[in-house]
């Protein structure tokens, strides 16, 4: 099975232990592999100016698999906009990475 974005169903959320797993956790949205056990969630966005409209500052990331909790913490350097091919182009930085091990908790 591929990856499904959607937001968190309660049951995934007691299934994974999502709240055991991570320090913040608020809900909202997340890639998930049910199949292999396997999700992606955004935790947490600052952004300069207007939501939607300003620079994102830095995200932070979480991947989960196979009881490793692997969190990366990104910065936007540049982002561009090309008219002709109507796409965008966003150089992001990584400023933190670390992998940990969650024993027991599933």
């Amino acid at each position: 099975m591929a990856y499904v974005n959607e937001m968190m169903p309660n049951e995934d959320i007691e299934k994974y232990s999502v709240k055991e797993k991570m320090k913040f956790f608020y809900g909202g949205h997340w890639a998930i592999d049910r199949d292999r056990g396997m999700w992606l969630m955004v935790d947490y966005k600052s952004t300069e100016g207007d939501y939607g409209e300003g620079k994102v500052l830095s995200t932070n990331w979480y991947f989960y698999y196979k009881d490793y909790l692997i969190f990366i913490k990104t910065k936007e350097i540049e982002r561009k906009y090309n008219e002709e091919k109507k796409e965008l182009y966003i150089h992001i930085r990584a400023l933190r990475m670390y992998c940990r091990r969650l024993m027991g908790l599933y």
